[in-house]
């Protein structure tokens, strides 16, 4: 009889939807399936596909569900799927923590997905000791990278039991040839949500200054994929700065949408100022195009090589940036190439989804032979 395996993710969207056929093809002696708290959250606006066979806990929105439901909710949709092992997608969602109790009172085995770094907030002692408590509970680990490996290994939890290879998204289908540029003109591309941490104003602040150095007609464009609540802000900055004419908000673009304006951006720039991985950045690479990366992202330390597929610089840094900008701009249009190619074998390498599924088998291979989870 096969092993029944759930991977289970808040909601699915593209990144996990490939994840999960990557698991399926790899592993085909089990039975691999996917398992979602919700198919609709606020924060994200991803398409779906009635192909697409995920089980969802509730078809209302995730964020309408108060979480004393969660429990009666996700355990009576275990107890009918009857998963051997649960891969699951964080601690921090009720539904996501039902689902472990559910595992430890059924002696099934749970497996903790994570990007969580030790930098991601201020830590307070008591709170990162419950923490530890918690991670007892799971029988391994996937988790992002290094500074999450060595995270983990902090709270507690033995580094046999921990893999890499979480964050990934379908390279492939990154680097297939986008024959049409969206612009005729050459432009910088940022995507992220409209919200504080992704430091947008700090972008655009040494974008402004970018361009006065340059002259508004040599300078490239600036284009900005995504949505949020800090739009009117965004767009008050803009217009202050008469950027008007060469910075577009083109808002939340869905992953064939966007993949024209990777493949003809010149660069990719991701500035935020906390971030537990940088997906984007996995993106940008799989394409082929050269990064200006936030030291303070979690892919960080994995994905970016300092002038070999990109640069680093402090999120809070306005004249790092500046000269980063300016500095990729005077770059041949060989050496960009080179750096894009550079990150283009670099992230094949590291983080593809073949890597996530072996990570998969070995998480599920290092929980079946270690100490038997324990009840609650």
């Amino acid at each position: 009889m096969k092993l029944r395996v759930l991977l289970g993710f808040v909601s699915y969207g593209p990144y996990h939807l490939a994840r999960l056929k990557a698991c399926q093809e790899t592993c085909s002696d089990w039975d691999v399936f996917g398992w979602e708290l919700s198919a609709t959250q606020s924060e994200y606006g991803w398409e779906r596909s009635e192909e697409d066979h995920i089980f969802s806990v509730t078809e209302e929105c995730l964020e309408s569900v108060k979480s004393f439901r969660w429990l009666g909710l996700v355990w009576s949709h275990l107890q009918a799927l009857n998963p051997d092992v649960c891969f699951l997608a964080g601690y921090s969602h009720p539904g996501m923590l039902a689902a472990l109790l559910w595992c430890c009172v059924h002696r099934r085995k749970a497996i903790i997905m994570s990007d969580s770094k030790a930098d991601d907030a201020p830590r307070k002692p008591w709170l990162e000791w419950f923490k530890g408590r918690l991670l007892a509970l799971y029988d391994a680990a996937l988790v992002a990278g290094a500074p999450h490996r060595r995270y983990f290994t902090q709270l507690g939890m033995p580094s046999s039991l921990i893999h890499e290879g979480y964050d990934v998204v379908d390279n492939a289908a990154y680097a297939k040839p986008q024959p049409r540029p969206p612009l005729q003109r050459p432009y910088f591309l940022s995507i992220s949500r409209f919200i504080p941490k992704k430091n947008l104003t700090t972008l655009l602040s040494a974008y402004s200054d970018y361009a006065h150095a340059l002259g508004y007609d040599q300078a490239w464009s600036l284009v900005i994929c995504g949505e949020g609540a800090l739009r009117r802000q965004l767009e008050q900055q803009i217009a202050e700065a008469q950027l008007g004419e060469l910075v577009s908000l083109l808002g939340f673009l869905q992953m064939k949408e966007l993949m024209p304006y990777l493949a003809h951006a010149k660069a990719l720039v991701h500035a935020s100022s906390q971030e537990q991985w940088g997906l984007v950045v996995n993106e940008a690479q799989a394409t082929g195009i050269p990064v200006i990366v936030s030291r303070n992202c979690g892919c960080f330390e994995d994905l970016v090589e300092e002038d070999v597929n990109g640069f680093g610089f402090s999120a809070g840094d306005r004249a790092q940036l500046t000269h980063l900008l300016i500095q990729m701009h005077a770059l041949p249009e060989t050496k960009r190439q080179a750096m894009g190619e550079a990150g283009k074998q670099k992230i094949n390498l590291t983080h593809s989804l073949e890597r996530f599924a072996a990570s998969v088998r070995s998480c599920v291979q290092s929980a079946l032979t270690a100490f038997p989870s324990q009840a609650c």
